[in-house]
Formats: C-alpha cells, sequence, structure tokens
C-alpha cells in the first residue's frame, strides 16, 4: 500500500532531484525582477499617497466638527442669556406687582 503511494505521488509529481531544483530556478528567471520592483513601489506609493490624503480628510473633518461644536456651543450660551433676560425681567415685573398689591393692601387698611 505504501508503495503505490509512493509510485502514485513520483509518477504525479514527477519527483526528482533534479526537476526540484530546476523547476524553481527556471520559474525565477521567468520572473523580471525589476518589473516587480516597478510595481511594488507604485503601489507602495500609492498607497502612501492614498494614506496621506486620508490623514489630511481626518484633519479636517477633526477642524470642522471642532468648530461646529464651537457654535453648539456659543448658541447654547446665547439661549441661556436670554432666558436668564426674560426671567430676570419677568421676576423685576412680578415684583413691582407685588409692591403695588401691598400698597394697595396697605391703603385699603389705613382707609379702614
Amino acid at each position: 500500500m505504501k508503495n503505490s503511494t509512493k509510485n502514485i505521488v513520483k509518477k504525479k509529481f514527477n519527483l526528482s532531484k533534479k526537476n526540484l531544483i530546476e523547476q524553481p530556478l527556471q520559474i525565477l528567471k521567468k520572473i523580471n525582477i525589476e518589473r516587480l520592483t516597478k510595481i511594488t513601489s507604485l503601489s507602495l506609493k500609492e498607497k502612501y499617497e492614498n494614506f496621506k490624503k486620508r490623514m489630511k480628510q481626518k484633519e479636517k473633518n477633526k477642524i470642522e466638527l471642532f468648530k461646529k461644536e464651537k457654535i453648539k456651543e456659543l448658541k447654547k450660551e446665547k439661549l441661556e442669556q436670554e432666558k436668564q433676560k426674560i426671567e430676570e425681567a419677568r421676576l423685576i415685573k412680578q415684583n413691582e406687582l407685588n409692591a403695588i398689591n401691598e400698597e394697595k393692601q396697605r391703603l385699603e387698611r389705613q382707609e379702614k
């Protein structure tokens, strides 16, 4: 059984020592290393440029987001100030009305 599998492997893959060494060498000879380096360098350059663009875009987005948050905070502060002014005006009117009512009551008491 073992011998039969060895024979099959030898026949299918042609595993002689000479072929094992020569086949990879032939393949390596066919590969143009200069072309391969150009391709890899170009792809690396493109990836680096894309990375730079993405980083710049992220930085711009951060700045825009910061500006938007600042504007929201300023709007909130304005609204709070307006609410305070309205509340103060309401309190002043209420105090004046209370003072007028107290005067009326005091005058009525004096008349009695």
